[in-house]
């Protein structure tokens, strides 16, 4: 069994886990105040990341194949009508990516399915440090 026992009440069981994981979250960056901030110094380079090159179709098409299609429970279309209509999706592609380079914002991208994963099948399944979240 690779979840803590519930009383079927899915809703329960998944705020228990976004509680525990943003408790542990606000739980770690406390822990990282320092008394005394680190000193950086100043970026003396000539080259600011400001500008990025654009990308192509050639370029997005090299990075799916290389990467492969992957997909998300929150994606509304099925990866083989991605994969069957490649030729199609791509110059859309290119224009957001783009469009993300040159306003240097990634907004839209802050979704994700979270799923608790038992660190290990030895481990009890009903205390909650023994799950890791990983996103798809």
């Amino acid at each position: 069994k690779n979840v803590p026992d519930s009383d079927d009440d899915m809703a329960k069981l998944a705020t228990e886990f976004n509680n525990y994981f943003s408790d542990k979250i606000v739980n770690l960056r406390s822990k990282m105040e320092f008394k005394h901030p680190p000193e950086f110094n100043q970026f003396s380079g000539s080259t600011l990341l400001t500008d990025f090159r654009l990308t192509n179709a050639d370029e997005i098409v090299e990075i799916i194949k290389k990467a492969g299609i992957k997909t998300s429970p929150l994606d509304i279309l099925p990866n083989q009508i991605f994969a069957d209509n490649i030729d199609e999706f791509v110059p859309v592609i290119v224009d957001l990516v783009n469009l993300s380079l040159r306003e240097g914002s990634m907004d839209g991208l802050k979704s994700a399915v979270i799923t608790p994963l038992l660190k290990g099948s030895t481990l009890d399944h009903n205390v909650l440090k023994n799950f890791r979240p990983v996103s798809n």
